[in-house]
């Protein structure tokens, strides 16, 4: 499905899941995604991000690191044992630099928040690689 980002260019809508526990961040993540033109889930617990994953097969899945009720590395590494999850980007979002060996095992792209949400923007609005 095509749509009109905030900059009125037209762009393929993608399906987000985003599992963040600061529900200030998540709002305004989510929103700023949402204006973008694509379809966005917020969790705040990584159980239920697991869960929403499973039941919707988003196309990306951006992940907190430092979540309330398990890690986002615990998160992505359950999700990387599930086949019908191979085609989903995952993408650790997190407020300090990253564990480099870990991030690069289990997540696509890891941004630091506040500094690269450009950055993450980018990689979403950009087509998807097959």
């Amino acid at each position: 499905m095509q749509r009109k980002n905030s900059e009125n260019k037209t762009i393929a809508a993608k399906t987000i899941l985003i599992v963040e526990d600061n529900p200030e961040f998540a709002f305004h993540l989510r929103e700023t995604l949402k204006d973008e033109g694509h379809q966005v889930k917020l969790e705040h617990k990584g159980k239920d991000g697991i869960h929403a994953a499973l039941s919707s097969i988003p196309d990306y899945i951006i992940i907190d690191i430092g979540l309330s009720d398990m890690d986002g590395y615990s998160v992505a590494k359950e999700l990387r044992n599930t086949e019908k999850l191979e085609n989903t980007v995952l993408i650790a979002l997190s407020g300090y630099n990253p564990d480099i060996t870990r991030s690069k095992e289990l997540f696509d792209h890891y941004f630091i928040k506040d500094t690269h949400i450009d950055k993450l923007l980018e990689l979403i609005n950009a087509p998807l690689s097959s």
